[in-house]
C-alpha cells in the first residue's frame, strides 16, 4: 500500500486526477438511477425485436427449405439418360415402371443430397400414376452412415396433395404442393413437397421429398436461435416440437416436454381467431406460455406454401431476462456506474496530459538516447516555456551525439586512406563548415601528402606528393608530446607549399600516435584564418581521435594489398600452375596457370577444396615422367598434373596450408603413350612367330625329325632358351603396353551406394546448374553395400554424369537403384539427345564417340571405355539403353558384399588395368 500511495504522489497526473474522482461517486448515484428507468422501459421492446426477427429467420429458413426441395425434384424429373451407367431417364423409367433402373437413376442423387449439410433431407419417394410407391427410401435415423431404408408397399393414393399432382391441377400458377403428412407405418410426421413427372406432355408419375419434423424443427432452430420451435396443425394440434421427453437424470437445463404432454402447447381456440383476423393484416400473434415453471413467450404464424394453408407453426424465447428486475436493477447501476466513473477519469487524464505531456516527452526522449536511439527528438522543442528551452537544448546536444556516431560509423566501414580523409572532411564541415582534412604519413621516402577522393582543385594536387624534404616546424612536431591539437593560426608559416594551396588560412594538428608510434600528422585546413577556437575544438578533437586508429589500420590495410598485389604479380609471371591452400584444403590464392589447368571458375567467390577437384592419382613412372623425385602425378580429364608440396609455416611455427605447384605433363604422357602403342605392336609381331617356333623345336627336343647326336640337341636347346628370353622380352614389353605406365591396385570392400553418388555429384552440381539441369537422387535409403573400391567406384559414377551433363542441354538427370538377383543395379537416365542402336555398340570402345552429336561438350572417347572396363574388373558389368530424341539410361551392376564375396576379395589381391 505504501509502495502504491508513493507512486500516486509522485506522478503529477494522479494529483490532479484524484479530485475528478471524488466527483465521479456522485455522479454515478444519479446516474444510475436514470439508466435503470431507461434499460427496464426498453428491455421488453428489444425483447420483442428479437423475437420477431427469429420469427423472419425460421420463415426464411421455410421458404429456402421449400426451394431446396423444389429445386431437387426438377433436378431429379428431367434427370437424362446416363449413357456412362446406361441408366434411362428418370421420367422414361417411371412410364414404364422400369423399377431397377429408376433405382439406378435415382441413387445417385439420394446418395449425395443425403450427406447434405445444408438441407434436411430424410426420404424419397416416386410413384405411379395411381399414387402406389415404385422407390421409397428414407435415412435411417439410427444410423450414423446414414443407412438407406427402403419400403415396398407405400401407397399414397389415398393423399389428396398426390392425387391433385398425379391428375395435373395446379396451386395457383405452379404444379407442386407442400404439406404436413404423417406416415401409418412410422408414426412420424414429415414436411413433403411433390412434384409431377412428366413424359412429354404427359404425367407419368410424381416424385416427393419429405423431411423429418423433429429433424427440420432442429435445423430451423439452430438457424433462427429459438429456444422453442414447433408444428401444428390446422386445428391448432400440436404435431411436433423441439422440446426434449423427459428422461431420468436429465439436465435441468434442457427444455423438456411438459408433464402434461404436448396437449399443453396446442394453440387456444380464441388464439386461432386471433391468427386468423391476424393472418389477413399481417400483425404478429404474441402469447406468453408457462413450461415447467417457466414463462416462454411464443410467436405464432401461419404454415403456407403457395396460397394455400397447411397448418402453424411458432417460435418461442425465455422470459426471464424480462421478468428479472434484480439482474436488470444491477446490471443496469453497474453499467451507468462504469460509464461515468470511465468519463471522469477520462476527463482527469485529458486535463493532467495536458500539463505533464511536455515533461514526459523530455524523459522519453532521454530514454531513448540512453538505449542508443540517437535519432529520437524531443517534439516539444517549439513550445514557448520553459520546456522548449529544455527541448531545443536537450535537441541540440543529441545532434552533436549522433553526428559523431554517424562519423565513427562511416569511418569503421571504409578501409582506404582517401575514404577515411572524406569521411572526416564531411564530419569537420559540419561542425566549421568549409574545413578539409589531410593527412601528412611518414613514407620510407620522407612525409607524404595524402588526400581524399572528393577533395577541393587546390588541395588534391597534394596527393601522393613528398613533402619539402625535413620541414624544420613538421620536425619540431614530431618530436613534441602533444596532448591535444594544435591549432596554427598561419599555414604558410608551417609550409609554404600548403598554405599556398589552403589560401593562406589556419589549421588544426593532431599527431597520429598508435601504441607509441608515430605515424605522421592529421590535419584539418580552413581558408579563413583564426576558423577554429576553443568552441569548436572539443567536437573536431573528438573528430580527430576517432579518425586516428581508422587511418592508421587504413595505412596498414594500403600497404598489405601493395604487398599483395606484388605477390599476386610474382605468382602471375610462373609458367607452372601455383596454388596455395589453407590448412582445411580450401584454395585461397592461384594464378591463371593453376585456373586453367584446373578450371576453377570463380573460386574467388566459391569455396573449393582441393581434395574435391577430380583429380584422380596415378603411379609416378621414371621413363615416362622423368626423374621429377618429391612430386606426385594426378590425371585431370586428359591432362597428366606433377604436384609439389610445400607447408606454408608462419613466424610462431605454425603450419598456415600449403603451396602446390603444378606441372602439365600432357605433352610428356602423349610421347609416352606414342612410345608404349609402338612398342605394343612391336611386341605383338616378335609373339606372333614365337608360338609356331616354339612348336617346332619341341617336336624337334621330341625327335619327331629324326634322331638328334648331342651337338645337335644343344644348339636347339639354345636356340629355345634364345626364343624364350625374346618371349619374356615380348611379354613384359605387353604388359607395359597394357597399362599404360599405371599399375592399378583394385581394393575391393563393402561401399555405400550414397556415399559414392555424393562424393561424385558434389564436384558437377556447379556445372549441372550452370545448365539449368535437375539432378534427381532416387535412392532408397536400405540399399545394400556393394562390394567394390571406393575410388573407383566414385569414378564410374563421376564418368557418367559428367556424360549425361554434356549430352543433356535442357531437362532432368535421375540416379536410382534397386536390386536384381544378388546384384545392385544403378541406373543414370538423362534427358539429353539420345543415342541410336549403331551407335551403342560402339559407345564402350576407345576413341569411339557419337557421330552427328552438336553437343559443345564432347569428349574425347575415352571415357565411357575407362568405365567399362573399371566396372568389369569389379565383378561387374555396363551398358546401356537410348531412343533418340528421348534421352538414354546408363546402367550398371555390382555384387553385394556378403560375407562369401568379401572373404574372396581379400584372399586375391588384384591387379589390372
Amino acid at each position: 500500500m505504501r509502495q502504491i500511495l508513493q507512486a500516486i504522489r509522485s506522478q503529477i497526473q494522479y494529483t490532479i486526477i484524484l479530485p475528478y474522482l471524488a466527483l465521479t461517486v456522485v455522479v454515478m448515484l444519479a446516474g444510475a438511477s436514470l439508466a435503470l428507468l431507461l434499460v427496464s422501459r426498453d428491455l421488453q421492446e428489444r425483447f420483442d425485436n428479437q423475437l420477431l426477427q427469429v420469427h423472419a429467420i425460421t420463415r426464411e429458413s421455410l421458404s429456402n427449405h421449400e426451394q431446396s426441395n423444389l429445386s431437387f425434384l426438377y433436378q431429379v424429373a428431367f434427370a437424362p439418360e446416363n449413357t456412362n451407367t446406361n441408366t434411362p431417364p428418370v421420367a422414361t423409367a417411371i412410364a414404364t415402371r422400369d423399377v431397377a433402373n429408376l433405382k439406378k437413376a435415382l441413387s445417385p442423387y439420394y446418395q449425395y443430397n443425403i450427406r447434405r449439410g445444408d438441407w434436411v433431407f430424410d426420404r424419397l419417394i416416386a410413384v405411379d400414376t395411381s399414387g402406389k410407391a415404385l422407390v421409397d427410401w428414407q435415412r435411417d435415423d439410427k444410423d450414423p452412415n446414414n443407412k438407406r431404408i427402403e419400403s415396398t408397399d407405400t401407397d399414397l393414393s389415398g393423399v389428396e396433395l398426390v392425387q391433385r399432382v398425379l391428375r395435373g391441377e395446379q396451386n395457383g400458377d405452379v404444379d407442386k404442393f407442400s404439406a404436413l403428412i404423417e406416415f401409418l407405418s412410422s408414426k412420424d410426421h414429415f414436411y413433403f413437397t411433390v412434384v409431377p413427372v412428366r413424359s412429354g406432355d404427359k404425367i407419368v408419375g410424381g416424385l416427393i421429398v419429405a423431411a423429418r419434423l423433429n429433424r427440420l424443427m432442429g435445423s430451423l432452430q439452430q438457424q433462427s436461435q429459438s429456444v422453442v420451435t414447433a408444428f401444428y396443425a390446422p386445428n391448432g394440434l400440436t404435431l411436433a416440437t423441439t422440446l426434449e421427453p423427459a428422461t431420468p437424470g436429465t439436465d435441468p437445463e434442457v427444455l423438456i416436454v411438459p408433464t402434461g404432454g404436448l396437449k399443453e402447447l396446442d394453440i387456444p381456440k380464441n388464439t386461432l381467431d386471433l391468427l386468423a383476423s391476424n393472418d389477413s393484416n399481417d400483425r404478429p400473434t404474441l402469447m406468453t406460455v408457462p413450461i415447467n415453471n417457466r414463462e416462454y413467450q411464443f410467436f405464432y404464424s401461419t404454415l403456407r406454401v403457395g396460397n394455400q394453408q397447411v397448418g402453424y407453426y411458432s417460435v418461442a424465447l425465455a422470459r426471464r431476462y424480462v421478468v428479472n428486475p434484480i439482474l436488470v436493477t444491477r446490471w443496469g447501476i453497474i453499467g451507468i456506474a462504469g460509464a461515468l466513473a470511465v468519463g471522469i477519469v477520462l476527463l482527469g487524464y485529458v486535463i493532467s496530459r495536458r500539463i505533464t505531456r511536455p515533461l514526459q516527452s523530455l524523459v522519453r526522449t532521454a530514454e531513448a538516447v540512453t538505449q542508443g536511439k540517437l535519432e529520437q527528438r524531443s517534439e516539444i522543442a517549439s513550445v514557448g516555456n520553459e520546456f522548449g528551452t529544455l527541448a531545443q537544448a536537450f535537441n541540440q546536444m543529441t545532434e552533436h551525439l549522433l553526428r559523431l556516431y554517424h562519423t565513427s560509423r562511416d569511418l569503421n566501414q571504409t578501409l582506404d586512406i582517401a575514404g577515411v580523409l572524406d569521411v572526416t572532411s564531411s564530419a569537420t564541415q559540419s561542425f566549421v563548415p568549409g574545413t578539409a582534412a589531410l593527412a601528412l604519413l611518414a613514407e620510407p621516402d620522407g612525409w607524404c601528402y595524402r588526400v581524399g577522393k572528393h577533395a577541393a582543385a587546390p588541395l588534391s594536387t597534394l596527393s601522393n606528393r613528398i613533402a619539402a624534404a625535413n620541414p624544420a616546424d613538421l620536425a619540431v612536431l614530431s618530436a613534441e608530446a602533444l596532448d591535444k591539437p594544435l591549432i596554427i593560426e598561419s599555414v604558410p608559416a608551417l609550409q609554404p607549399e600548403l598554405g599556398e594551396r589552403a589560401q593562406q588560412g589556419s589549421a588544426l594538428l593532431t599527431r597520429l600516435v598508435v601504441q607509441d608510434q608515430f605515424l605522421g600528422l592529421l590535419l584539418f585546413v580552413h581558408p579563413d584564418v583564426n576558423a577554429f577556437s576553443e568552441n569548436n575544438l572539443p567536437s573536431l578533437r573528438a573528430v580527430a581521435n576517432m579518425a586516428v586508429s581508422v587511418l592508421h589500420n587504413a595505412a596498414l590495410y594500403t600497404r598489405v594489398q601493395r604487398d599483395a598485389s606484388e605477390r599476386q604479380a610474382i605468382l602471375e609471371s610462373i609458367a607452372d600452375g601455383v596454388v596455395v591452400c589453407d590448412n582445411h584444403q580450401q584454395i585461397v590464392m592461384a594464378n591463371q596457370a593453376a585456373i586453367a589447368l584446373l578450371q576453377l571458375h570463380n573460386w574467388q567467390n566459391q569455396p573449393i577444396r582441393l581434395r574435391d577437384l577430380p583429380l584422380q592419382r596415378v603411379a609416378a613412372n621414371g621413363e615416362l615422367f622423368g626423374n621429377d623425385k618429391g612430386s606426385e602425378h594426378y590425371q585431370l580429364g586428359e591432362q597428366t598434373l606433377a604436384l609439389s608440396r610445400a607447408p606454408v609455416v608462419g613466424d610462431d611455427s605454425m603450419t598456415l596450408g600449403e603451396v602446390i605447384v603444378l606441372h602439365d605433363l600432357s605433352d610428356e604422357v602423349a610421347l609416352s603413350q606414342a612410345k608404349t602403342a609402338f612398342i605394343a605392336t612391336i611386341s605383338h609381331e616378335l609373339r606372333t612367330p614365337l608360338t609356331p617356333i616354339f612348336m617346332n623345336l619341341d617336336l624337334l627336343l621330341r625327335g619327331l625329325g629324326g634322331p638328334l647326336n648331342e651337338d645337335q640337341s644343344d644348339i636347339i636347346k639354345q636356340v629355345r632358351k634364345r626364343a624364350s628370353d625374346i618371349n619374356d622380352i615380348a611379354q613384359k614389353a605387353t604388359l607395359i603396353a597394357s597399362i599404360e605406365s599405371n599399375v592399378l591396385t583394385i581394393d575391393l570392400r563393402p561401399q555405400d551406394i550414397h556415399v559414392a553418388v555424393d562424393a561424385a555429384l558434389t564436384p558437377l552440381l556447379p556445372s549441372f546448374n550452370a545448365k539449368g539441369i535437375t539432378v534427381r537422387k532416387a535412392l532408397p535409403a536400405d540399399l545394400p553395400p556393394v562390394l567394390a573400391d571406393r575410388e573407383l567406384l566414385t569414378l564410374t559414377f563421376s564418368q557418367l554424369l559428367d556424360n549425361a551433363r554434356r549430352f543433356t542441354q535442357q531437362g532432368e538427370v535421375t540416379i536410382s537403384a534397386h536390386t536384381v538377383d544378388g546384384q545392385l543395379q544403378v541406373d543414370i537416365a538423362d534427358t539429353g539427345i539420345g543415342i541410336s542402336p549403331e551407335a551403342q555398340e560402339l559407345l564402350f570402345r576407345r576413341f569411339q564417340r557419337v557421330e552427328g552429336n552438336s553437343s559443345p561438350e564432347r569428349g574425347g572417347g575415352l571415357g565411357l571405355a575407362i568405365t567399362r572396363q573399371v566396372v568389369e574388373r569389379q565383378g561387374g558389368r555396363v551398358w546401356v539403353s537410348s531412343t533418340l530424341g528421348q534421352g538414354s539410361v546408363f546402367s550398371f551392376v555390382l555384387p553385394y558384399a556378403d560375407e562369401h564375396a568379401i572373404a574372396l576379395a581379400q584372399s586375391d589381391s588384384i591387379a589390372t588395368t
